[in-house]
């Protein structure tokens, strides 16, 4: 499937990391590398959202946020302002394992019914980790003005389609937030 744009978030602080994940390395590539080379097969072109000078050297097209200080919500808000497709499949940096598989998954979930389709484990849900239609842009601009920038409860309204993965795909929906879980990446990968 083509007409379907690629949007890596990777404008947070990484506050809790220590450094930014967005380009920590996993073998000889950083995360967002990883992110994009599984995306490329899907997208016809990758935007990364968050304004770090470092990113430039990706050589994807970076988008700076918006609304500055707005959260996971603004970049995937600037990133849906941004693109031209209609449907975009977005993933966070912190998530270098998503894979084409992955991917490939949710893409055959979309459903013209609904404007967002995201990951689920039986744990959490991965907002982050799925595909937005260009229309969500408005519901969520509405949020970031109203100074409500919780991911969740902005996603929520769009009434999104989950698809749940299980062992051993849902190891892949990580998230890498701390130095910890880095390490333990770091032993899982290796």
């Amino acid at each position: 499937m083509r007409n379907l744009n690629g949007i890596i978030l990777c404008g947070g602080h990484s506050k809790r990391m220590g450094a930014d994940k967005g380009l920590l390395k996993l073998g000889e590539h950083s995360f967002i590398e990883h992110l994009a080379q599984s995306m490329s097969p899907f997208c016809d072109k990758i935007f990364l959202c968050g304004s770090k000078p470092a990113y430039t050297e990706l050589g994807l097209d970076v988008i700076a946020d918006i609304v500055p200080d707005s959260g996971a919500l603004g970049g995937l808000y600037s990133g849906l302002i941004h693109t031209s497709t209609n449907w975009n499949l977005v993933l966070s940096c912190d998530a270098p394992l998503v894979d084409a598989a992955i991917i490939e998954t949710l893409i055959e979930a979309l459903d013209p019914q609904q404007k967002v389709v995201h990951a689920i484990t039986e744990k959490d849900a991965h907002p982050l980790i799925g595909c937005y239609h260009k229309a969500c842009a408005e519901g969520f601009k509405k949020a970031i003005d109203s100074g409500n920038l919780k991911l969740q409860p902005a996603v929520q309204k769009c009434k999104p389609k989950r698809v749940e993965f299980h062992p051993p795909q849902a190891k892949k929906l990580l998230n890498i937030n701390t130095p910890e879980d880095y390490q333990e990446l770091l032993k899982l990968y290796s």
